[in-house]
């Protein structure tokens, strides 16, 4: 089955594809929380694509994913892949435990402990270096697009982090939209419309938005609405 888009990733993969569906796309995905990506649960398999440790659920997806799709590794179909997988939340939380801030960004109080720049740059990369490994090996077998996250909630440490991520995938060559780019002027996080109701995401007016952007950048192509045989 052809389609336009591959989407996968975590909980912000959700809006991605809601958006594509709302512009007409062709699309298969599968969405995790960003856990199950950050424990190692789901990982790249040479033969389907994707592999989940221990959940037949999942690989029972996976499978039928490729059965759709016609081929036997889910990347292998020829259409490009979106990939939301940073998982700031979790990220900046797990940093914040024992109160350290990045050292930049007026984030820092007399109660928290600042760390420097080459700090936070090592800790984000450790704690990142399985998902970026991912994208390095699906972009050797499709082209790829990292979608970052919906800019909500950013504080200093959290933004420096989301940088420090967005070079990261840079540095591998993969192409890379973050919506934070796409802001009006002097705006530092989405507007109202475009939250979800839990305040931690976005919803299907931001997905049908950031899809916008990923058809008129041409990441994606604009779907064929001809009524031609």
């Amino acid at each position: 089955m052809p389609i336009d888009a591959l989407v996968i990733g975590d909980s912000h993969s959700r809006a991605l594809r809601s958006g594509c569906n709302a512009h007409g796309l062709k699309i298969q995905g599968f969405s995790a929380s960003g856990s199950a990506w950050a424990d190692r649960v789901i990982r790249f398999d040479r033969s389907r694509g994707l592999r989940a440790i221990g959940n037949r659920r999942m690989n029972r997806r996976f499978n039928r994913m490729a059965e759709e799709l016609g081929c036997e590794n889910i990347f292998d179909c020829g259409a490009p892949v979106l990939i939301s997988l940073f998982n700031l939340g979790r990220l900046a939380g797990g940093l914040s435990w024992h109160n350290h801030v990045a050292v930049t960004g007026g984030g820092a109080t007399p109660a928290t402990i600042p760390v420097s720049a080459a700090f936070l740059r090592d800790y984000v990369l450790e704690q990142r270096r399985f998902q970026l490994g991912l994208m390095k090996r699906v972009a050797a077998r499709a082209k790829v697009c990292v979608v970052g996250p919906p800019p909500l909630n950013f504080t200093p440490t959290s933004r420096a982090m989301h940088e420090i991520l967005c070079d990261a995938v840079r540095d591998m060559k993969i192409a890379l939209v973050d919506p934070y780019d796409f802001l009006p002027e002097g705006a530092d996080s989405l507007p109202p419309e475009h939250r979800h109701e839990d305040g931690r995401h976005g919803n299907d007016a931001y997905g049908a938005w950031i899809v916008s952007q990923l058809i008129t950048t041409g990441i994606l192509d604009k779907p064929d609405t001809s009524d031609a045989a």
